[in-house]
């Protein structure tokens, strides 16, 4: 039981989020699932932004994974799961990370997150 759990894809949308200094959004807790065919041991759970999207009739300018930032990115888990079982994590925070250039782009951005299984 040691492969990893295929990886969890989640989207996080923060349009809604007010900036200010380095301001976070609350912790997000997500349960992750076991969708491989065998049972595996998860140590913990990893958190990563893949990529951010900027939606359409958005303000012109950039917006890219260095306008967040995200804290407590490696989760604890401590479980053996069983094919399509699942566990809880939590403890990730994501961010606004305010810059002195305009980010004005980033108001509707939709942000990709990619959490990965992790055997030890």
């Amino acid at each position: 039981m040691r492969h990893r759990p295929e990886l969890l894809d989640r989207r996080a949308d923060l349009g809604h989020e007010r900036s200010g200094p380095r301001s976070r959004a609350g912790p997000h807790h997500r349960p992750g699932r076991n969708n491989g065919p065998d049972g595996a041991y998860v140590a913990a759970v990893t958190v990563e932004i893949t990529s951010v999207e900027v939606r359409s009739g958005s303000h012109p300018g950039n917006c890219d994974a260095s306008d967040y930032v995200l804290l407590n990115t490696r989760m604890p888990v401590d479980q053996a799961l069983a094919p399509g079982g699942s566990a809880s994590f939590a403890r990730a925070a994501i961010g606004f990370d305010n810059k002195t250039v305009n980010q004005d782009a980033c108001q509707q951005a939709v942000i990709h997150l990619l959490y990965t299984a992790m055997p030890e």
